[in-house]
């Protein structure tokens, strides 16, 4: 399928209607059958496949664009999590019997510090955080009228976002907020670096179990122990490209733990501009109501038991035909022909990566086009595909990140410039460098200070140096 993008509004638009021949055409030149190609965009047009989301969208994400300098392609993986967060365990997408996947995410959104980055997250998930508000006050009343003396339950605080993700506080929430949590903190990092802080468990491992639905098993001292059968856990932030590596701590570049997560990072954003344009009210309240559809939708009773259970979505015939083929002919293949076992992993969880995304799709139509809630369409499994194929080539741009970048590839265009015009392989003098540096725009004093920084240069000896790269 072919994107067309307006220049006045930054915004893509579908070219015709969403068919299975158009956009699978569009996978295949993506992947080629073997490899996806990693995009590097140069301006602040979206390459996030905005045409998976319902027409409302479009508009939605061009006005935040324009009027709160937000990057359709930070808004638009902001809105699945909102998504995410909203339905929980109230629905999920049974891809053949008992096998079930949620619509629980772990994302990071990659950005520099002035790339507005965080806002749209916030903006995204404004209407969850406002329902968690309303039920707060609805539980401090609670509260305030409850008698300890009652055999009445305690009351507890209904909510879908926390901020800490300590492995204890998380299951606290959990306990009391069965249909699922969104744990959401604006700098990622923070939370990796909290892993084993208060003991010498395994914390990691213990988000790389949650993920895939393996029982929540927490104990407390002097308190009860918390176990949930089936956690439905998202994790959601944002990290700059430079501390990316620390999403590899602990082994998580070996064991999966960085695989499990769904990346974006649009290439070449600036510092957004401020302009006089307001966000209009009506399609803030539109998005509202459409998330409050999802955050409405209610569990299935489960006969002689207190906890109830989700609404399960079989996809049509054609729909899972077109998923296997996707699983089959091109996951399988990429998994299968990867130069090692690092690729292979990242891959490999594009199985349920799309799995996930169709749920969330589906559940987006069915919030703001009023689509079916109780299956996954062909149509659905289309635009899976295609949004896991964006997700699959920002995933590569991050391993090639990590695992193949120097820190040359990392420096700024011209002072790139000026390092790969010094001689390879071979020593240089000091005055033939300046003089080299000051021809690509670089002032002698800036030059020869970088001289000494011993990631890029080795010293010789006086006055002679050498490329490290």
């Amino acid at each position: 399928m072919t994107a067309i993008y307006d220049q006045n509004t930054k915004m893509t638009t579908p070219k015709g209607a969403i068919t299975k021949e158009g956009l699978g055409e569009d996978i295949k030149h993506r992947t080629n059958g073997t490899k996806p190609k990693t995009t590097r965009p140069k301006s602040n047009q979206p390459q996030f496949p905005l045409e998976v989301f319902p027409p409302f969208f479009q508009k939605f994400i061009s006005e935040a664009q324009e009027c709160l300098g937000m990057h359709p392609d930070y808004l638009a993986p902001a809105i699945l999590c909102a998504a995410s967060a909203a339905i929980g365990k109230a629905r999920a997408f049974e891809i053949k019997r008992g096998t079930v996947q949620y619509g629980n995410l772990y994302f990071a959104a990659i950005g520099n510090p002035n790339s507005n980055k965080s806002a749209p997250f916030k903006f995204a998930l404004s209407p969850v955080e406002q329902r968690d508000n309303e039920n707060y006050q609805n539980y401090r009343l609670e509260s305030a009228e409850y008698d300890d003396e009652s055999r009445e339950p305690k009351p507890t605080w209904k909510r879908s976002l926390v901020n800490d993700i300590t492995v204890e506080a998380l299951g606290v929430v959990h306990l009391d907020n069965p249909r699922g949590v969104t744990a959401f903190r604006d700098e990622i990092s923070g939370f990796i670096e909290s892993f084993n802080r208060y003991n010498k468990g395994g914390d990691q491992e213990k988000f790389l179990e949650w993920w895939s639905y393996a029982p929540m098993k927490v104990d407390r001292l002097s308190r009860e122990p918390v176990y949930i059968p089936s956690p439905y856990i998202s994790v959601v932030g944002t990290i700059q490209p430079g501390i990316l590596e620390k999403m590899t701590k602990g082994d998580g570049d070996k064991n999966g733990f960085i695989d499990r997560f769904l990346f974006t990072w649009p290439q070449g954003i600036k510092k957004p501009t401020w302009t006089d344009s307001e966000f209009p009210e009506s399609l803030l309240n539109r998005y509202r109501e459409g998330i409050e559809n999802l955050l409405n939708l209610e569990m299935e009773e489960q006969e002689g038991r207190i906890q109830k259970k989700p609404l399960k979505l079989r996809p049509t015939l054609e729909a899972k035909k077109r998923l296997f083929e996707f699983y089959n002919d091109v996951n399988n293949k990429l998994c299968n022909t990867a130069e090692n076992d690092q690729l292979a992993g990242i891959h490999g969880k594009f199985d349920t990566h799309t799995a996930r995304l169709a749920l969330l799709l589906q559940m987006l139509w069915f919030a703001f086009e009023g689509k079916r809630h109780d299956v996954i369409e062909l149509d659905t499994v289309e635009r899976a595909i295609l949004t896991a194929e964006y997700f699959r080539e920002q995933s590569v741009k991050v391993y090639d990140r990590i695992n193949r970048e120097t820190p040359v590839d990392r420096l700024p265009a011209d002072k790139q410039a000026v390092y790969l015009a010094l001689p390879e392989n071979k020593i240089f003098k000091t005055g033939e460098a300046v003089k080299i540096a000051k021809n690509k725009g670089m002032p002698d004093r800036t030059f020869r200070k970088w001289l000494n920084d011993q990631t890029y240069f080795e010293k010789i000896s006086y006055g002679n140096y050498a490329r490290i790269y």
